[in-house]
């Protein structure tokens, strides 16, 4: 017979399972979630000879005397970085100067005298995004390394979390794992089934006559008309707003949206849109007031969602609900008639306006052409204008009631505007006498500005910029049961 041994012996095995107790997370590869703290280099300055005015350099544009110009790097506010200048290593962090409207690393002293000298004997300056300069006082040859702090999470899959903690109240499918149950309110949305949907697609609108009030768009696709039955109700999403139990209207051209272009155009028009639809399905048109290009989801309701409300015996005596205060109002006779005439309500909303800037008798200035007056803020904003709210503007103490809009974007700078900009030719003439631009420094987490006008017969004026914002009082916590689960 045969004989077999074991390749290892019982001492070698304790040995390698040893060395597998004593291992640590740390040492593990592919670990399913991780913190990673590193200082990564940003840009390198090898062979810095400020005597003869030459060096290399990741993206060196410049060598002036003691001075290096670097295009794509930006020092960024509160960034912590490591700066190894001939293998001595400083710890900074960026910081902004106001008056230069720059953004530093180092010793800004060399540049504001008013400013402490805090000792290295360097600078590194951005004066403008994408672009800095290194600035080193003495003379010398210089290797130099910058470093910024990077500090990232890799999180956990969701897949390998335990169902049961991630349960949605939301969730309406009763088999489904999230599912809540004995939920004591909750609210089911419509039943929906796509008939058109150009969500990815963004459709151009082109302006109808000459008044601006009003865009055609050419909607791309099939709109089937045989899926627009008169007095249908259909959710409609455009441009990412959803408008819910909206009823098509019957005649040769079915609507779906505003009855006609005369409510369409009005000030309390119910939506900003109308599908425009032959009965035959030649015309396929959707009709806007906005410009711009803009996006479009039709759904039909195949099923009406409802709502499951609180049992009012839940509810702790010390709340009055509505049906039995007006029951209480009409036994005494008088006083209050309805929850919205009471006083000291436990909950509701208000409209609150909130100044944001004000200026008196400011001096505006004309431009080279002659053509308009502006006024730029010398200080940065902590709060400026975002695209869709509404704002009141006092001017010269006449108010006038905005919505904000986005003009442009990009990875550093939002710009939005609010006022009359019928001069483009594309907006409508809005008959307010001002344009007020806001730049939001998404870097530094700041507003920027600028005010301009057509009036060039007054150079003075008084200006306060204020928003409009719906304030909600909640009811408070302590009037709930403690059977009651709260839902965030």
């Amino acid at each position: 017979m045969a004989e077999y041994k074991l390749k290892y012996t019982a001492s070698e095995i304790d040995r390698k399972l040893e060395k597998v107790d004593n291992m640590s997370w740390n040492d593990l590869t592919d670990r399913p979630f991780d913190e990673v703290k590193e200082f990564v280099l940003i840009t390198s300055i090898k062979d810095f000879d400020t005597n003869s005015i030459s060096a290399t350099c990741t993206t060196p544009t410049k060598v002036v005397g003691n001075v290096i110009e670097m295009d794509n790097f930006t020092v960024q506010v509160g960034a912590t970085y490591k700066v190894v200048i001939n293998d001595e290593e400083y710890f900074l962090e960026g910081k902004y100067h106001p008056n230069m409207d720059a953004y530093y690393i180092g010793n800004i002293s060399f540049y504001d005298a008013n400013k402490e000298n805090t000792g290295e004997n360097f600078t590194i300056l951005t004066a403008s995004i994408g672009y800095a300069s290194f600035f080193i006082v003495d003379e010398g040859f210089y290797n130099v390394d910058v470093y910024m702090f990077s500090e990232q999470i890799h999180m956990l899959d969701v897949k390998y979390i335990p169902a049961e903690i991630q349960s949605d109240w939301n969730q309406n499918d009763e088999t489904s794992i999230y599912f809540v149950k004995n939920r004591p309110f909750y609210e089911v949305g419509n039943e929906t089934q796509v008939i058109y949907d150009a969500s990815d697609e963004y459709i151009e609108s082109n302006r109808i006559g000459q008044t601006g009030e009003m865009y055609e768009c050419w909607l791309s696709g099939a709109l089937l008309v045989n899926n627009l039955e008169p007095g249908d109700i259909y959710d409609v999403i455009f441009d990412g707003v959803l408008y819910p139990n909206v009823v098509v209207s019957d005649g040769y051209f079915r609507k779906l949206g505003c009855k006609d272009f005369e409510e369409l155009t009005s000030d309390n028009a119910p939506y900003p849109f109308i599908f425009w639809i032959s009965d035959g399905g030649s015309n396929r048109e959707a009709f806007v007031t906005t410009p711009g290009t803009h996006s479009f989801v039709v759904k039909r309701i195949t099923a009406p969602g409802y709502i499951v409300k609180l049992d009012e015996k839940y509810l702790p005596d010390t709340i009055a609900t509505k049906e039995y205060v007006d029951e209480a109002v009409q036994n005494v006779g008088g006083g209050v008639s309805s929850w919205n005439d009471l006083i000291d309500k436990p909950f509701y909303s208000e409209v609150e306006t909130v100044e944001i800037w004000s200026v008196t008798d400011c001096e505006f200035k004309l431009d080279e052409e002659q053509q308009i007056c502006y006024f730029e803020i010398e200080e940065l904003l902590p709060v400026g204008i975002e695209s869709g709210k509404t704002y009141l503007v006092n001017w010269d103490g006449v108010e006038y009631e905005c919505k904000a809009i986005t003009l442009a974007e990009d990875v550093d700078v939002r710009e939005c505007a609010i006022g009359n900009m019928s001069d483009s030719g594309v907006w409508v003439d809005t008959k307010e006498p001002f344009i007020i631009f806001s730049s939001y420094l998404k870097n530094i987490d700041a507003y920027a500005l600028y005010v301009s006008t057509n009036d060039i017969t007054k150079t003075t004026h008084s200006i306060t910029l204020s928003v409009v914002d719906e304030v909600v009082h909640r009811l408070d916590a302590k009037f709930l049961p403690e059977p009651l689960i709260l839902y965030a």
